[in-house]
């Protein structure tokens, strides 16, 4: 019988806008492939209209965020679909995806450690169902990360993903941190 366990780390390494989020899936045979979503899939409102994506940076300096951190994006996430619609954000080394209120000052980040390849990150947007026409647009925004591993041994599986708020100069620099620090 295989378990799944979960551990919040608030105030992660003595930092107070940083909680690590470790998932472990005991494993009890080996496995040809698993798609798991092992961070919390984060629901705001629509007051969170920015997207971003944060590829990690390599050199740290207190303040002075070095990550590359892209454009807004909420305007790329397709519409296709009336009431749940992602952006997919793959490739990256370290990194992942942060929703922002329209001056930035508020923020919220997901960040993991990609090991070859296996993470991906989605940036969307939602409408609630059962409100008429789509009238009240789209009241949702929300992130996620999605772990897919091919071939996997029997045992347990560790996932440390991590939860950043703060503005979106905070959020960047402790992204960074975490970077520079191999987390």
């Amino acid at each position: 019988l295989g378990t799944f366990s979960k551990k919040l780390t608030f105030d992660f390494q003595s930092h107070p806008n940083i909680i690590q989020f470790q998932t472990t899936i005991k494993y009890p045979t080996a496995e040809s492939q698993a798609r798991q979503q092992v961070t919390p899939a984060v629901y705001l409102t629509d007051e969170f209209s920015k997207a971003y994506k944060y590829e990690g940076g390599t050199v740290y300096q207190s303040g002075v965020p070095r990550g590359t951190l892209s454009g807004d994006l909420d305007s790329s996430i397709p519409t296709t679909d009336p009431y749940y619609n992602c952006l997919g954000v793959t490739g990256l080394v370290a990194g992942g995806v942060i929703r922002c209120n329209a001056t930035n000052s508020h923020c919220l980040g997901i960040y993991q450690k990609h090991i070859n390849d296996h993470a991906n990150h989605a940036i969307c947007k939602t409408k609630p169902l059962g409100r008429g026409a789509g009238q009240y647009g789209w009241q949702t925004r929300s992130l996620a990360t999605f772990n897919t591993k091919n071939a996997i041994s029997a045992g347990n599986l560790i996932i440390k993903s991590y939860l950043v708020v703060g503005s979106l100069t905070t959020v960047q620099s402790e992204m960074d941190w975490l970077k520079v620090n191999n987390y």
